[in-house]
């Protein structure tokens, strides 16, 4: 019987940290999530696949929790600091992560429809997704990085920052060329997350 066939039949409440700390504990990601290819500029993204609702776990940041931050600057794209625990500063490298965490892009505030959550699993800390709003069946999830990457090109286009809907996703286009304030050499791939303050 699948988690989600569970819960329904369980008279008891199972709370969105519960049901995180499962798929945290089995390194797997809810059935739901697809990872797509968006466009050149963007790169893949992660959708839903059925309605979600406010609150709920999306998936887990997956990756090396480390005491130390790591010198490789290959995984600094992937990169979570300023994860306090226990008075403790701890990095979360993602870098290697096959899981859909990784692949999910950033926004602002104004089109987030994720954000990410510590939920505490055998005394360390998880990163997750918890949605902030409805979320329709097809749409991209999206969520902040972190105030201290304002300044990001993608930041300057709204086409970029605005979850797609797998709908909108034409293959025959490619949005590389989409002008942006920056050289055409840093049009790439979205970065995975560089940093989130206050975790």
């Amino acid at each position: 019987m699948s988690l989600r066939k569970s819960l329904r039949s369980s008279s008891s409440f199972i709370s969105p940290e519960n049901v995180a700390r499962y798929f945290c504990q089995k390194k797997i990601d809810p059935d739901f999530l697809v990872k797509k290819f968006i466009n050149s500029a963007i790169g893949f993204g992660v959708f839903v696949t059925k309605d979600v609702l406010p609150g709920e776990f999306l998936c887990e940041y997956d990756g090396v929790l480390l005491e130390k931050e790591p010198n490789n600057s290959e995984s600094n794209n992937y990169l979570f600091s300023n994860i306090i625990h226990c008075g403790k500063k701890f990095y979360l490298d993602g870098s290697n992560s096959k899981q859909m965490g990784a692949f999910i892009n950033d926004t602002s505030v104004q089109y987030q429809n994720c954000k990410m959550k510590k939920v505490i699993l055998d005394n360390k800390p998880c990163l997750c997704l918890f949605s902030v709003s409805e979320i329709k069946s097809g749409t991209e999830l999206r969520y902040n990085y972190g105030d201290n990457v304002e300044n990001l090109w993608w930041r300057t286009n709204k086409i970029l920052l605005q979850p797609y809907n797998l709908s909108d996703i034409d293959l025959k286009k490619d949005y590389s060329q989409i002008p942006v304030n920056t050289t055409s050499s840093l049009v790439e791939a979205l970065p995975s997350p560089v940093s989130v303050s206050s975790l």
